[in-house]
């Protein structure tokens, strides 16, 4: 039986849920944690347009940082579309810089 971890108040001190990365929130400023089992919080460093996030059954995966703040602050991000930034900067995920963009991945 798998055991179900809730977000309380003490786990959102600082971000908002990810949607579909189950124990994961991200911060306004693209900080990352992961809510271990023991209800601990643990920040990810780093600023990089590529995050590692942890996911359960997968382990550690690879993401697109603007891509995960969309998804917790904004909403979903429809099928042939991604992520990208008004002002052409990808260091810039201010959520009002981020907008969708037709996927370059055929």
């Amino acid at each position: 039986m798998s055991k179900t971890y809730q977000y309380t108040e003490k786990h959102s001190v600082h971000g908002n849920p990810i949607p579909g990365f189950y124990y994961n929130q991200i911060g306004l400023d693209g900080r990352i944690s992961t809510i271990r089992p023991t209800g601990e919080q643990q920040w990810f460093r780093g600023n990089g347009k590529e995050a590692h996030i942890s996911v359960p059954g997968l382990g550690r995966i690879k993401v697109n940082r603007a891509h995960l703040l969309y998804l917790a602050y904004i909403g979903k991000i429809p099928k042939g579309k991604e992520v990208g930034y008004k002002d052409g900067n990808e260091y810039n995920r201010c959520i009002d810089n981020l907008c969708l963009v037709d996927s370059t991945v055929e």
